[in-house]
């Protein structure tokens, strides 16, 4: 199982959609909230399933709005955005929450800050915000392959695309010459008299 994890994109989703073609095979695209309706923006733009939670710039003060438990290869994964179990202060609430839903792993947001760690069997990850990181210089975001044995997570720093670069000339060959400036004949040798003689 392949998930792009991304989180707070608040209202900027076109890196988001920059990352689809980046990946063939995901099998969901998760997003941790802030904004919610950048979710289902996102989902008319590639046929790959995108599941959402709310965050608290969506007005989310309900855990069981701010939370869904989807299945994986390993084991249940808590996704929630995080504001509501004091994700800026400390990983226990998380930790207790993912106890409580007997997940494996726990994928959360809010700090716009990228993280992963295991604690008492249970992983953390949060990708950070892929349209206004915290204290990095760019956006990042996280994938997840997931099996029986376990969860390989890696966070990636958002790379914007190469710039088409014009092709070059073969080795040997001198570039065309730009004819943009020379005058074009619209007509024979008489058209061309008449049209410059001071006789007429």
């Amino acid at each position: 199982m392949k998930l792009l994890v991304i989180s707070d994109t608040h209202g900027h989703i076109d890196r988001a959609i920059r990352l689809l073609p980046l990946f063939k095979d995901l099998n969901a695209i998760v997003h941790l909230g802030d904004y919610l309706r950048d979710a289902e923006q996102l989902q008319k733009y590639t046929d790959v399933k995108v599941v959402a939670v709310g965050g608290n710039c969506d007005g989310v003060t309900s855990k069981t709005e701010a939370m869904k438990v989807i299945k994986s290869p390993f084991g249940p994964l808590l996704i929630t955005h995080g504001h509501l179990h004091g994700a800026k202060k400390g990983i226990d609430r998380l930790l207790y929450q993912a106890g409580e839903c007997e997940a494996k792993a726990v994928l959360f947001g809010h700090t716009h800050t990228p993280f992963y760690g295991v604690y008492e069997g249970v992983a953390l990850i949060n990708p950070g915000s892929l349209s206004l990181p915290g204290n990095q210089t760019q956006g990042t975001y996280a994938v997840l392959n997931i099996d029986e044995a376990g969860i390989s997570c890696s966070l990636v720093n958002y790379q914007e695309p190469p710039i088409p670069v014009p092709p070059q000339n073969p080795p040997g060959q001198e570039p065309p010459k730009d004819k943009s400036h020379e005058k074009k004949q619209t007509g024979g040798f008489l058209r061309d008299i008449l049209n410059n003689s001071d006789r007429f």
